[in-house]
């Protein structure tokens, strides 16, 4: 019985992994759109926006000098699956990167740990099905909590 919960576990949390991977802006703009259903300040959606924007574009430029490439397991299935828009370069990770800016920058709300636990699913599930390195994960997931400090300090935290 617990061999089989465990299976289907797995197999859904594969399932949830594949889906992050390709559904990557559906899943920033759902995310998005229940923050501003929950959070009803014209301000603060526009701070998480640009929040937003600010983390990933901080993270292609990093992506853009380093260079470093995705594990080989990534590469192989995207090319398996005919994925032509895959970037062969894995440092960092912008999953990580902008999942953990959603759920930094509202730390002071009570959308902090729903937030940070899909945060936490998404950069596992970047490792778990060898899309990054962890180190790719762990430097997004930096890149984005550093973009959403500042961003919750200066901007958001007085708006909540």
């Amino acid at each position: 019985m617990k061999t089989e919960i465990k299976g289907k576990l797995a197999s859904s949390f594969l399932v949830f992994s594949y889906a992050v991977e390709r559904y990557w802006l559906e899943m920033f703009l759902l995310e998005f759109l229940l923050i501003a259903f929950f959070i009803e300040r014209l301000l603060v959606i526009v701070a998480i926006l640009v929040g937003t924007i600010t983390t990933l574009l901080i993270a292609k430029l990093i992506k853009g000098s380093v260079g470093e490439k995705r594990p080989q397991r990534a590469i192989l299935r995207s090319r398996y699956l005919r994925r032509a828009f895959i970037d062969p370069r894995g440092f960092p990770s912008y999953h990580s990167a902008a999942t953990m800016f959603f759920a930094v920058a509202l730390y002071k709300s009570y959308l902090f740990l729903p937030l940070f636990l899909f945060a936490a699913s998404v950069a596992y599930s970047r490792h778990y099905i060898g899309s990054h390195h962890i180190r790719d994960i762990v430097a997004g997931a930096i890149i984005g909590a550093a973009v959403g400090y500042i961003f919750a300090h200066f901007l958001i935290v007085k708006y909540i």
